[in-house]
């Protein structure tokens, strides 16, 4: 039996799409992973086993052979863990469907069958749809940088379980909340706007890679409050709040409607103000 799955691996300062491929074949009962892989990698063997196991999948007695293509590129990180039980799960017969490489999947296993975030979620996502995939399967962690993307759809997994039922039956777990995780008087903030203005998109700067993202589609469309969130959206339409810090009460609300017109009107130098205002400050880049 044989079947396979896509999932990504960040490398270098791109990502690229990865083919857990998984064969089952009658000899001795041994559980082999190959590709250049890396220590955390090799140790998935346990970590799916044990997860599978605990979750009502036992492995067959079977030479289960593990393949993550390309083999020339090394493999690091634990993010593999879902995509080969995935895989080894579409060879066993109980997920139907045998090719899963129209669906992209990252996640860490539990012993328990739980499903942990890993780190680069959103380069890996970005990667994806760049190769036309429009389906991906991600932690519940890493739902709100998932779904940056806007051509994707993310169906956020919180264990194996709910993994097998999204892929067998499609049932889709319901979406975390991604609203705003700072504190509750911005929360409150957040949920006010969604609710009187339902067409203001709201886009946080919750994550430096969404320079990559919004700088694709954005450029020069979106309107920024702050040279960091210039910076992050790719736009040279914004308010250089940090200049004028300090905007109380009404007179403070009547200046930055002013400011913001300004901004809208006129274009800055993105370049030139936003490493002199972020010298030495790391909460700037």
């Amino acid at each position: 039996m044989y079947s396979v799955v896509s999932c990504a691996i960040v490398h270098g300062i791109d990502s690229l799409l990865v083919r857990a491929e998984t064969d089952l074949s009658s000899g001795l009962p041994v559980f082999e992973m190959v590709g250049f892989l890396s220590s955390e990698v090799k140790e998935a063997r346990e970590r799916v086993r044990t997860a599978m196991n605990n979750c009502g999948y036992a492995l067959p007695i079977k030479r289960i052979t593990v393949n993550l293509s390309p083999a020339h590129i090394r493999k690091s990180g634990s993010g593999f863990d879902l995509p080969v039980a995935v895989s080894i799960l579409a060879a066993m017969g109980v997920i139907a469907k045998r090719d899963l490489s129209d669906i992209v999947m990252v996640g860490e296993l539990g012993l328990n069958g739980q499903i942990y975030p890993v780190s680069g979620v959103l380069p890996m996502i970005l990667a994806a749809a760049d190769c036309k995939k429009r389906v991906c399967l991600v932690p519940v962690d890493n739902y709100a940088e998932a779904a940056l993307v806007p051509q994707m759809t993310v169906v956020a997994v919180r264990d194996l379980a709910e993994a097998v039922a999204y892929l067998n039956d499609g049932r889709v777990p319901d979406a975390p909340q991604t609203i705003c995780e700072d504190t509750s008087e911005e929360e409150a903030d957040f949920r006010w706007l969604q609710a009187h203005c339902p067409d203001l998109v709201l886009n946080a700067t919750v994550h430096p890679k969404m320079r990559v993202l919004h700088a694709r589609e954005n450029e020069g469309t979106m309107l920024a409050i702050g040279p960091k969130a210039a910076w992050f959206g790719g736009t040279s339409h914004f308010v250089n709040i940090v200049e004028t810090a300090g905007l109380w009460g009404f007179e403070g609300i009547a200046r930055l409607a002013v400011l913001i017109e300004d901004a809208f009107l006129n274009e800055k130098d993105t370049r030139s103000i936003v490493p002199r205002k972020g010298f030495g400050c790391t909460c700037i880049l």
